[in-house]
């Protein structure tokens, strides 16, 4: 019999690798270190979804996207730059300069990313 390793079943499908993880702990009694070496995986791995299971959350992957961005920038002001971008065609430099000028807007002219 030709055993799996935690991350070949993964990449299989995500939710099944976490439901033979859940299984292989139950028959071991709840030993993660027995878990960990089967399925040649992490303890950190098995204790989350251990952890998950008794919460009642789900086995999918939870999303990594932050749940708010307090530092992004306002929709209007956003709306705005972009209409001015397309209104005048400036680069960064002489746009920041005109929404400055013209709106009073002051915007970095450093790309995102940058500092």
């Amino acid at each position: 019999m030709i055993q799996l390793t935690y991350q070949e079943l993964y990449r299989i499908n995500p939710v099944e690798a976490r439901k033979i993880l859940l299984r292989t702990f139950r028959e071991t009694q709840g030993n993660v270190l027995r878990t960990t070496k089967t399925l040649y995986c992490s303890r950190n791995t098995v204790k989350k979804f251990v952890r998950r299971q008794e919460m009642g959350l789900s086995l999918e992957n939870l999303p990594r996207r932050p749940k708010r961005s307090p530092r992004q920038t306002a929709k209007e002001i956003e709306e705005l730059v972009v209409k001015e971008r397309k209104a005048t065609n400036f680069g960064r430099l002489r746009l920041a300069h005109h929404l400055r000028e013209e709106h009073g807007l002051m915007l970095s002219s450093f790309p995102t990313g940058i500092l």
